[in-house]
């Protein structure tokens, strides 16, 4: 049981809806052969107009490959290429690029010179919790890309410009209602409505957030700190606010167990 703090609550979303949306993913508890494999490609979604850097986790090596080639790109376009003495641990390559296309499903290319006695092994994550949009059997590769902040559980102090968005902000927007637990009322039952409100340039971008989004939420919710019951409610009709910016919310509702103070 817990005194309610709805900053804690938003924290605790705002984290969730990170965790699948921004492109990263650092956990490293498996590999991948890459003489195995062959080329690894890692799908990601950037949803991010401005990056600052990438790169890949390389858990181990065997004997003495080649330099590791890393390719990121953006929809079919290459953003940039590098080849690299890779070492064991995060390799990250600087790159500054503010002209990216965020709604396109974009990806990192791992390929090297390698062989059966000289081969790189690749960090994955075998729990595949970084939302993307790929098959069953596409890599979880451990990986990381320089993204701006876009999930916020206070509106930002400046107003966005187009040029930074998308733009996730988290709030409570409801207590629907209190329910005692027993008649001494020591305990109660408090329920209150979480929203996301998604802003973006591209309609086709609200949809794969909101996706991810209730998909964080709902992987995540058992995980929740002292809550016990999260269900998703209404998911909004897209809205023009002004021009070339469209919004869209979703909302959860959550119980938690309330002791009197």
């Amino acid at each position: 049981m817990t005194t309610f703090n709805l900053e804690s609550v938003k924290y605790t979303f705002m984290e969730a809806i990170r965790d699948y949306t921004y492109p990263q993913q650092t956990l490293a508890p498996d590999s991948i052969s890459l003489n195995t494999v062959g080329v690894i490609v890692q799908p990601l979604n950037i949803f991010s107009q401005s990056i600052s850097n990438y790169g890949i986790y390389v858990s181990g090596k065997i004997g003495t490959p080649g330099q590791l080639t890393l390719t990121l790109k953006n929809g079919d376009t290459t953003l940039n290429t590098s080849a690299i003495s890779a070492t064991v641990g995060w390799n990250i390559i600087p790159y500054t690029n503010s002209d990216v296309i965020s709604s396109r499903a974009s990806s990192i290319v791992i390929s090297g010179s390698v062989d059966a006695s000289n081969d790189y092994l690749i960090g994955k994550d075998a729990v595949n919790k970084y939302f993307f949009n790929g098959t069953l059997n596409t890599f979880a590769v451990a990986f990381t890309i320089g993204v701006n902040n876009f999930v916020y559980k206070v509106y930002p102090e400046k107003e966005i410009d187009a040029g930074k968005l998308p733009v996730i902000v988290v709030d409570i927007v409801g207590r629907p209602k209190i329910q005692d637990k027993y008649l001494t009322g020591d305990y109660a039952w408090y329920y209150v409505n979480i929203q996301g409100q998604i802003y973006s340039k591209l309609t086709q971008e609200l949809d794969k957030l909101a996706y991810a989004m209730d998909r964080g939420i709902f992987r995540d919710r058992r995980n929740f700190a002292d809550s016990y019951y999260v269900t998703p409610g209404v998911l909004s009709e897209i809205t023009p606010v002004r021009p070339e910016v469209y919004n869209r919310n979703i909302t959860w509702t959550i119980r938690q167990l309330i002791a009197r103070e």
